[in-house]
């Protein structure tokens, strides 16, 4: 004869929610995530927001990833690393980095109000500018919400919308700052 089937388990509460962190509560967070992304093992993004509603995604070192523009869907700032020039796909993808086009790509896949490109490889004296003309994507053409970090740069939350020129002018400012001195003495001074 055949054993009959054994009893069903007891049946089981569905599990209690997570606690709330201390640290979300403390700084007002409404959400905390890690989203995992391409680079070393256990390399991660991080995305938050604040029950104000202002919310931030930070990439880290990675690749685009499209789990990480769907976690980030409609966040205020995107700040995603940049690292190589398009012209170094290749490099990029060895190393575990991003591309220009590929951190916008991300940036307009993930709907960001604001993009902060960063951690551009040291080849590049300075940081790297957007090309606005070739850009694949249409939505990112002219995108003035789109800025290259610098070293030292603090962005205040309630001047998001001031990102754009504040940034300009640093960039005006630091190409000023790394000219050719004998160029600038030749260019007409006003001790003549």
């Amino acid at each position: 004869p055949i054993p009959p089937p054994p009893p069903p388990p007891p049946p089981t509460l569905p599990p209690l929610p997570p606690p709330r962190h201390p640290l979300c509560l403390s700084l007002g967070l409404s959400r905390l995530e890690a989203v995992p992304v391409e680079h070393c093992p256990e390399a991660s993004a991080v995305i938050l927001a604040h029950k104000s509603g202002f919310s931030l995604c930070y990439s880290g070192d990675c690749r685009p990833s499209r789990r990480l523009a769907t976690a980030a869907r409609g966040v205020q700032v995107l700040v995603h690393e940049a690292t190589f020039a398009d012209d170094l796909s290749s490099h990029a993808l060895r190393k575990r980095h991003s591309t220009v086009s590929e951190a916008l790509r991300v940036a307009n896949d993930a709907n960001a109000g604001h993009t902060i490109l960063t951690h551009f490889s040291q080849r590049y004296p300075k940081a790297l500018g957007v090309n606005r003309e070739t850009e694949n994507d249409g939505k990112q053409k002219n995108n003035p919400a789109v800025v290259c970090a610098f070293d030292g740069m603090r962005v205040s939350w309630d001047a998001l919308g001031n990102l754009s020129e504040t940034a300009r002018r640093a960039e005006i400012m630091f190409e000023a700052a790394t000219e050719d001195p004998e160029a600038r003495e030749e260019g007409g001074g006003t001790d003549q």
